[in-house]
């Protein structure tokens, strides 16, 4: 964006007698010391560092764990159920470890997303699998998480609407029970 890539990139030629280069590459090396967790920083940096140093660090220690990260996250991911979870939320958990296997180089594709997500569906949802699944092609995940967000809010509604109905039922039986109780001549 700052035209600042020539300070990370092992091929460029570095210009350390320029002061202007001299003082894009401290600026590099700031912004590197603002946005890098400090415990990774205190791993990989050095007085007088160069951008150039620190980044090639930082970059060699995410490369070398990147297999052994993915074998961890990609078992993770596939833990993930829903649970207590919503909808929404069990979604994004779920986008978010695809996201890091993604990051890491093993991207999940888009189908096995959406069967991933169905397979860790409570108990409740399971009706819309079938519905879900008929469809050819397979829908987007973005769409079936839209399904499964109205029937998740169909569910809610028709949870409220028995609660009201049976306290209605409820104050309706008191009513009866307590008219019958006070009008009904007693027997001798």
């Amino acid at each position: 964006m700052f035209g600042l890539r020539d300070h990370v990139d092992a091929e460029a030629v570095p210009r350390f007698d320029d002061p202007d280069w001299a003082m894009a590459d401290h600026a590099v090396v700031h912004w590197l010391n603002a946005t890098v967790a400090p415990d990774l920083l205190d791993a990989v940096m050095a007085d007088d560092d160069k951008a150039l140093t620190v980044w090639t660090a930082i970059d060699g220690l995410f490369r070398d764990n990147q297999l052994a990260r993915a074998v961890y996250i990609d078992a993770e991911y596939h833990a993930v159920v829903q649970g207590d979870l919503t909808i929404m939320q069990y979604c994004t958990k779920l986008k978010t470890y695809a996201d890091q296997l993604r990051d890491l180089g093993q991207p999940v594709s888009e189908p096995r997303q959406v069967f991933h997500l169905l397979r860790g569906l409570n108990r409740q949802y399971h009706g819309a699998i079938p519905h879900i699944t008929s469809q050819s092609p397979l829908p987007s995940l973005l769409r079936t998480r839209s399904f499964l967000l109205l029937e998740e809010h169909r569910a809610e509604q028709t949870a409220r609407l028995q609660g009201a109905h049976a306290l209605y039922a409820g104050a309706w039986r008191h009513i009866v029970a307590s008219h019958a109780t006070c009008c009904l001549p007693r027997r001798p």
